[in-house]
This record gives structure tokens, C-alpha cells and sequence, in this order.
């Protein structure tokens, strides 16, 4: 038995990126990346994730929002 399958590759993309987002904004992604204190200033490694972090430095609470974007 055979049979035909049709499907948007653009709708597929799109749904694939909202996961891999929302995966990485829930820091399930094991992305990290370096901050600076806002207060202190100097940097610091974290998980890649929105939420509030603190400093190790001087112990500020930072808020983390994410701006993810593709590059094609």
C-alpha cells in the first residue's frame, strides 16, 4: 500500500522553531551564555533562560528576557 502525504514545509519550520523557543526560554535547551551585572558589572556565565538570576558577585537580582532570532 502506498498513499500521498502533502504538508507545508513553512507551517513545519514555524512549529519546529516555536518548540526549539520555547525550549530554550525554559532553559531546557543547555544553552549558556555570559551577562554583566547590572549593578556590579561584571559578568558572569548562566543557563540561557527567562526568569530572574542572581548576581554571584554582589547578589542583584537580575530579570532575563529572551529576543531569540534565526539566522538563515
Amino acid at each position: 500500500m502506498s498513499f500521498k502525504v502533502n504538508f507545508n514545509m513553512d507551517d513545519i519550520e514555524k512549529a519546529v522553531r516555536k518548540q526549539a523557543e520555547q525550549a530554550i526560554k525554559d532553559g531546557k535547551a543547555d544553552i549558556t551564555t555570559e551577562i554583566e551585572c547590572t549593578n556590579c558589572k561584571k559578568e558572569f556565565e548562566i543557563v540561557a533562560k527567562e526568569g530572574m538570576v542572581k548576581c554571584p558577585h554582589c547578589n542583584e537580582e537580575i530579570n532575563i528576557s529572551l529576543n531569540i532570532e534565526y539566522n538563515n
